[in-house]
């Protein structure tokens, strides 16, 4: 099973000390530093623990960065493989990322996962003009982009981990139309 994860470096660094048998493919336009240090932390910590309950190998060798666009995923160079048994992870993409997140996920019968940041209401509504607060406009765009993917679950993380909260999933079997 292979995870391909668009900016969500620290999730995917996450899933892949906690799944050391699954692939993780951690995309972004430019790696920040702050993913290295965190690979570089990890390791320094495992090293000065022992590697005690670990699990045996180099902690985080299942995980690898790659540096480009999402949407270019499948297609381009280095091309990550994106299939029926990948869950593709978008975690607080901005605007058109979390479309190609469950777009790429969808044309390849791929289960996804969403966690919104930014969301630009001309990709999921036409409206004249919306009057909300900043949040009640991102759960309404929220919705509205569930209702556009076919989202089979919402739900929401703690407001203590981001304001930006909401929790979008689907897919899983083929969606290829």
């Amino acid at each position: 099973v292979t995870a391909a994860l668009p900016l969500a470096a620290p999730a995917g660094l996450l899933l892949a000390y906690r799944f050391p048998a699954l692939s993780v493919v951690g995309v972004d336009r430019r790696q920040r530093p702050a993913y290295t240090a965190y690979v570089d932390a990890w390791r320094a910590t495992h090293r000065s623990a022992g590697a005690a309950g670990a699990g045996e190998g180099d902690v985080l060798g299942n995980a690898q960065f790659v540096e480009g666009e999402a949407a270019e995923l499948v297609s381009g160079e280095p091309r990550v493989r994106v299939d029926g048994e990948t869950f593709v992870l978008c975690v607080h993409g901005c605007n058109e990322v979390n479309v190609e997140a469950v777009e790429m996920a969808r044309e390849c019968g791929a289960s996804w996962m969403v966690v919104p940041c930014c969301l630009k209401t001309e990709l999921y509504v036409q409206l004249e003009s919306m009057r909300l607060t900043d949040a009640m406009q991102y759960a309404f765009l929220c919705g509205s982009m569930a209702k556009a993917y076919g989202a089979e679950r919402v739900a929401t993380l703690d407001a203590r981990v981001t304001p930006r909260s909401i929790v979008l999933s689907g897919g899983g079997r083929d969606q290829r139309e």
